[in-house]
């Protein structure tokens, strides 16, 4: 599931507690995406694979992505 911002974007780095995400996993900067750069922080919680992306400078969240795998049926 990728989750976007309202236009503008109000939520900060500094408004997350990034304890309540679990073990981070992972940082991946991108200087490639206009006009700062991005950088995604990868986290793990409760078998969710969790990613945030901000802009490089003003630290605005760009972006949100969980990732889990769906459950097995029984046979």
């Amino acid at each position: 599931m990728n989750l976007k911002p309202r236009n503008p974007p109000g939520l900060k780095s500094s408004d997350i507690d990034l304890l309540d995400l679990g073990q981070r996993r992972g940082f991946k900067p991108n200087p490639d995406i206009p006009p700062e750069g991005a950088d995604t922080e990868y986290f793990n919680k409760g078998g969710v694979e969790i990613g945030l992306q901000w802009t490089h400078t003003s630290r605005q969240l760009r972006s949100v992505v969980l990732k889990w795998e769906p459950s097995q049926p029984n046979e």
